[in-house]
């Protein structure tokens, strides 16, 4: 007797289900990707429940005749593939021709369509995938899928969904990046009979990200474009302060269709190089538009993967494309007084964050000194004063600047130091009298691990005995500091193996520990003069905005925003 049987047809169709329809959302983004396919202009999205009670779909679409609104039901019977070459010539979100006839085998699941050239539409009931009524129907132009008691079949697969709570918010998620990536379609979001977001279709698509995402991302968000013959990048990439940890925040998408991407994560990240603080991760909205051909989008059940003809240019396109885009735009948050700030209502899964808030009980220590006019207007900002020996309040032509010291010169001297390792001569001082300086056991092997990197920054070292160096010279641009201080504190920082995203080689880690233990404290007192050289320093960097460790080294109030809050406006 053979062990091998051909399955019935209503247990392979549930298999592919298991494959397609992991948990309601899936049900979402199949129906929602159809939608678009057939080129509706307005999709409405209802829910009961988290998906389990009903998900319902209504968009102004193509539609479909009774022939097709029967055969939609078959697995593999498709509209957007005929040969084996459309496979690898992919232009549509769906393809597989599996999702209805999956969806409906473990649903009860109710299909109205109508073609705009017909005068009567389609009426199709469908039970655990068996057909049950198709009948002639009076509808208006476009479809309509209803899906009720979702898994009602299958117990095990429905026991295995998440709380409510969770379920709905995957659904908010999937319909959320959809709408994000498509301004050109009205969508709308009904949660048990209550319209929860409402996106009019718009030509703008920083208005799509301020209605789905909310204003304070959309104000914070930079654009970003690449194009050659084959491959375009187009969307967004956001200021440091729209970092967050997780990656819910980053939406790639590739032709319209959302994916997930570790390498293109990863290659987006680093070019935001030394911006971002520990664990944090940019925001961004990405679309890449590439010639089907040099994609393969038939490598997962659920097409949330793509495999790439040549990933690794497409790596490197990335990451330039964000390095010039932040270094060609103004980085420095804003300080917005507001204790009324703005949140999205139409968004649930949407929260803007708080504004910064600042409030210093000390008063500002203002130096009398002055400024000959030469010297004024070759400052991007103008030094007024030291507060709580701290912070450096400046002016420019929009408002007043907040530097915070010690982050400010810790870039500074982070470029300088980097600028050093990376010199074929380095600028060193030699000191009057060699520096001994004395480990412990751990602190010596830490040192010897890197005295290569201390070595290219410009410290002339020699071993003297056990667990002791002897240093002759040092970096010229810490000549007048305490050298053993530094150093000491330096080891002690790599002693602690903080891993940072800030770095990303060996020798960066000495280099950040070093900017922070060799610039200027909290709490030193600055005169006028030595605001501006700090500031005639941070002119010169490409991005003075962070400290390298990703804190901002500035804040700006506008003089808008003052006028606003002394009623001016």
């Amino acid at each position: 007797m053979s062990i091998i049987k051909v399955l019935p047809k209503h247990l392979v169709n549930q298999i592919a289900a298991g494959e397609v329809i992991e948990r309601p959302s899936s049900v979402v983004k199949e129906l929602l990707e159809n939608s678009i396919d057939a080129d509706a202009t307005s999709i409405t999205l209802e829910i009961i429940g988290a998906g389990d009670e009903l998900i319902k779909v209504t968009d102004n679409g193509k539609g479909m005749d009774k022939t097709d609104a029967r055969l939609a039901f078959e697995r593999h019977a498709t509209s957007k593939i005929e040969i084996q070459d459309d496979l690898f010539n992919i232009h549509t979100l769906g393809f597989r021709g599996e999702a209805l006839a999956s969806i409906a085998s473990v649903s009860i699941m109710n299909l109205k369509t109508k073609k705009k050239e017909k005068l009567l539409g389609t009426n199709v009931n469908v039970i655990a995938g068996a057909i049950e009524t198709l009948e002639d129907y009076n509808f208006h132009n476009g479809t309509s899928i209803e899906i009720k008691k979702l898994f009602f079949n299958t117990p095990a697969r429905k026991k295995y969904l998440k709380s409510l709570s969770t379920e709905y918010q995957s659904i908010v998620k999937i319909f959320q990046d959809i709408a994000l990536i498509n301004p050109d379609i009205h969508f709308k979001l009904v949660h048990d009979n209550k319209i929860v977001a409402d996106y009019p279709k718009t030509d703008n698509f920083i208005e799509r990200i301020s209605s789905t995402l909310g204003k304070y991302t959309a104000d914070n968000c930079i654009p970003i474009f690449y194009k050659s013959s084959e491959i375009s990048i187009n969307g967004f990439i956001g200021k440091p302060e729209l970092a967050r940890k997780g990656n819910k925040h980053q939406h790639l998408y590739v032709n319209g269709r959302a994916i997930t991407h570790s390498l293109f994560n990863y290659a987006l990240a680093e070019s935001y190089h030394s911006l971002l603080m520990d664990g944090k991760k940019p925001f961004f909205i990405i679309d890449i538009k590439i010639a089907p051909h040099l994609i393969d989008v038939n490598v997962h059940p659920r097409k949330l993967e793509i495999r790439f003809v040549n990933q690794s240019q497409l790596f490197s396109i990335l990451r330039k494309s964000t390095e010039k885009t932040l270094e060609k735009n103004i980085l420095m948050p804003s300080l917005v007084i507001d204790n009324n700030f703005e949140t999205n209502s139409q968004n649930p899964s949407a929260q803007t964050p708080a504004p910064f808030v600042y409030d210093y009980s000390r008063p500002a220590k203002v130096n009398k000194y002055s400024y000959k006019k030469e010297e004024a207007e070759a400052l991007s900002m103008i030094p007024i004063a030291q507060i709580a020996k701290s912070y450096i309040l400046a002016e420019n032509n929009e408002g007043l600047i907040l530097i915070d010291q010690h982050a400010a010169h810790e870039r500074v001297r982070f470029e300088e130091l980097m600028n050093q390792f990376e010199a074929s001569s380095q600028k060193k001082q030699q000191l009057l009298l060699p520096l001994t300086i004395e480990f412990s056991p751990l602190e010596y092997e830490i040192f010897k691990q890197h005295k290569e990197t201390f070595a290219r920054l410009g410290f002339e070292i020699e071993v003297f005995g056990k667990n002791t160096f002897i240093i002759h010279s040092v970096p010229s641009i810490v000549a007048n500091q305490n050298i053993e201080e530094i150093v000491l504190n330096v080891i002690s920082d790599l002693s602690e193996n903080k891993q940072t995203r800030a770095t990303k080689n060996p020798h960066e880690k000495v280099i950040e520990y070093m900017s922070c233990r060799s610039a200027i404290k909290f709490g030193k007192d600055l005169s006028i003069d030595e605001m501006a050289a700090l500031i005639r320093q941070l002119d010169k960097l490409k991005r003075p905005y962070t400290c390298p460790h990703g804190r901002p080294s500035m804040i700006k109030l506008s003089f808008d925003e003052l006028e606003k809050r002394f009623k001016r406006k």
